[in-house]
């Protein structure tokens, strides 16, 4: 679970802090492992029912934690390494494949969704000024182009789905908790 607080008293209204740290395309990525559950300022207040989630000495704006909250990690700096850091330990408790792992694969992964789509916008482009022209042969060749390109880009959808199922660790509690469906 990814917790985030919003504060009125300093520069982190509205979720600032995150978005700030989300600049980094690895960390925005490792929030799909996460639930994430957003609390206003009124969270602050003795008297919210959610008040001891952020009841800390340093009061943190984001923290992070494992089904169970057993594994609960604060993360008082905005750096990217920091917040890594926090995803990596919580995920490490849930999942068990590494995210760290995961993620560099589907680094490479997102190179190659750029190099498809900009070998599909050149083949569109090729498409239409053939089409302009009423050159329907070579319309034809490139429209295949096209389709085998859509083919490679399911492959690739594919296998960022198997990259981003690190596969939850059986544990006990939760099996009991969810019954069948864990």
């Amino acid at each position: 679970m990814l917790i985030l607080r919003d504060c009125e008293g300093c520069k982190n209204k509205e979720g600032d802090l995150l978005q700030r740290t989300l600049v980094e395309e690895r960390t925005l990525l490792a929030t799909g492992w996460f639930n994430c559950v957003r609390f206003g300022h009124e969270v602050m207040e003795p008297s919210h029912p959610f008040h001891v989630i952020f009841d800390h000495e340093r009061h943190p704006h984001i923290a992070m934690s494992s089904w169970d909250m057993k594994t609960f990690v604060q993360v008082h700096r905005s750096s990217p390494k920091e917040l890594w850091k926090a995803m990596k330990r919580v995920l490490g408790k849930d999942y068990k494949k590494s995210a760290e792992s995961a993620m560099k694969n589907i680094t490479k992964l997102l190179s190659e969704y750029d190099a498809l789509d900009d070998r599909e916008n050149a083949l569109q482009e090729q498409l239409n000024t053939k089409r302009e022209r009423g050159k329907d042969a070579r319309a034809k060749v490139l429209e295949k182009e096209l389709a085998e390109l859509a083919e490679e880009r399911e492959e690739l959808i594919a296998d960022e789905m198997k990259l981003r199922d690190l596969g939850f660790k059986k544990i006990k509690e939760r099996e009991k908790l969810l019954g069948e469906n864990a």
